[in-house]
């Protein structure tokens, strides 16, 4: 039993003795504070968004035409290529229009020939007529004027030689041709009347004819629109009608018409993403400058880029000193659906306007996906996408850890401590550098400048945790 004590004993002393070792170590750890290795090195620092991968467009489809749906050969996923049937509907009812509309063209083609048959006849023949009719008269005329003007002077000479009565027949006959050449150019006028009535119907004929025509083209195509085709080459996003419905037009019904189909063109992919108005500036800057809002871009040939006054467009970005960006790092892409693959794509437009996305302000930038394995995400269009942009790359620069960033304790600026050794001290003592900072990545930071003639190199020690002076350090500190 007292075997059993001692060891007890002895076990919990050696426990007690490595608890206070223990404790010591901590203490005297805090005491001394925590340093890392200022080093030199690259320094990436990335701007992240989300956002949703997108085709390049979608082009929804209503048809034209009325009519029951009798074939839907494509469904959701296949690829369809411009001009192939997507959707037939039934055409008995648009043929039918369509035969109505020829009898109808064909009848008023007939109606226009005979019109301009009616109205050369009346040119041709009616006013020739009616001014040979003209002509006979004005002879008629003539002639009994000269019968009348020999009995008259016959009378005049010789009054016994003429009876009154044969003088009153020639003047009669002369009032009847005088009388017959008015009718005659009576109806020279209604002649010409009538070729001008003629010609009014010949107008009117050739009007109907257009608008038949024109009805019989409409009929036509609204029978080639039960045939409604692919207007681009893409892929079926969605399939929204089956074989057996009815569906309206999108020209003649009062809510639009029937959503048919929707084709997405994947000739090109997108993600579009969402980037923080506090970092937009930086994408601003990294983006090509066709991609920035405020661009112009000027045709070839406009002749206010060849007189010299050219109107000039800026647009303000952040600036950073040279060597900080790099600008031919192209925005790294992935997806949860093959998440050990990177994606890569280049900033083809930034929004110039904002939008509050859980009540903060972002901007939507659209990056067009070039990366030899983009196809993968032709299937998966509209998932979450995550955007890496590379805005600050530096090579070769003074980087320390982010948490040595220490405030002035001598006024404005910030620095990091380092350890000084002074003879006759038993541990180093901190000494503040003022320093001009770069950018960082939350991990590191970059030291563009070491200030007030001090210096810093790498492997040189620097202060993340300060030390905790002991009293009897505070005590000496305040003597001196």
């Amino acid at each position: 039993m007292k075997k059993v004590i001692i060891i007890i004993l002895v076990t919990g002393a050696i426990l007690g003795v490595y608890m206070l070792a223990r404790g010591f170590q901590v203490e005297l750890s805090a005491l001394q504070g925590e340093t890392v290795k200022a080093r030199r090195g690259d320094l990436v620092v990335p701007i992240t968004a989300s956002g949703k991968i997108e085709p390049a467009n979608i082009v929804n489809i209503k048809s034209e035409a009325s009519g029951t749906v009798v074939e839907t050969p494509y469904v959701e996923g296949q690829m369809v290529a411009h001009g192939d049937l997507i959707v037939r509907l039934d055409e008995e009812d648009e043929r039918r229009s369509v035969e109505r509309a020829d009898a109808d063209f064909l009848r008023a083609q007939i109606t226009l020939d005979r019109a301009r048959i009616s109205h050369r006849q009346s040119q041709e023949v009616g006013v020739m007529l009616a001014q040979a009719r003209l002509d006979q008269a004005k002879a008629r005329y003539a002639l009994a004027e000269i019968n009348f003007e020999k009995q008259k002077i016959i009378l005049d000479t010789a009054p016994g030689a003429s009876a009154p009565i044969e003088y009153k027949s020639h003047l009669q006959n002369l009032e009847e041709a005088k009388a017959t050449v008015k009718a005659a150019e009576a109806e020279l006028v209604q002649a010409h009347i009538a070729v001008e009535l003629a010609g009014k119907e010949v107008d009117a004929a050739e009007q109907t004819v257009q608008t038949a025509k024109k009805v019989l083209e409409d009929a036509q195509k609204r029978l080639r629109e039960t045939e409604i085709r692919a207007p681009i080459d893409g892929m079926v996003l969605r399939r929204q009608v089956q074989v057996g419905e009815v569906i309206l037009s999108g020209k003649t019904s009062l809510v639009g018409g029937t959503d048919l189909m929707q084709i997405a063109d994947i000739g090109d992919l997108y993600a579009v993403v969402n980037v923080d108005e506090a970092d937009i500036g930086m994408v601003h800057t990294l983006a090509p400058v066709s991609a920035r809002p405020g661009h112009m871009q000027t045709p070839q040939g406009n002749p206010a880029t060849q007189s010299g006054d050219s109107a000039e467009t800026s647009v303000q970005t952040v600036e950073f000193p040279a060597g900080i960006l790099d600008e031919d790092e192209q925005v790294e892409l992935t997806v949860e659906s093959f998440p050990e693959e990177k994606f890569y794509g280049v900033i083809e437009r930034i929004s110039p306007s904002s939008e509050i996305v859980q009540a903060i302000a972002t901007f939507r930038v659209r990056i067009r996906i070039n990366s030899p394995n983009r196809d993968k995400l032709a299937a998966l269009l509209n998932t979450q996408v995550e955007a890496q942009f590379t805005v600050h790359s530096l090579r070769d620069v003074l980087l320390v850890s982010y948490d040595a960033i220490k405030p002035n304790p001598d006024g404005e600026g910030f620095g990091v401590y380092v350890p000084v050794q002074t003879p006759g001290q038993p541990r180093p003592e901190p000494m503040f550098k003022r320093c001009r900072f770069g950018p960082d990545n939350a991990i590191e930071v970059a030291v563009l400048e070491v200030l007030d003639n001090e210096m810093l190199k790498p492997g040189d020690d620097v202060y993340t945790r300060l030390p905790i002076k002991t009293e009897k350090e505070r005590r000496q500190e305040s003597r001196r």
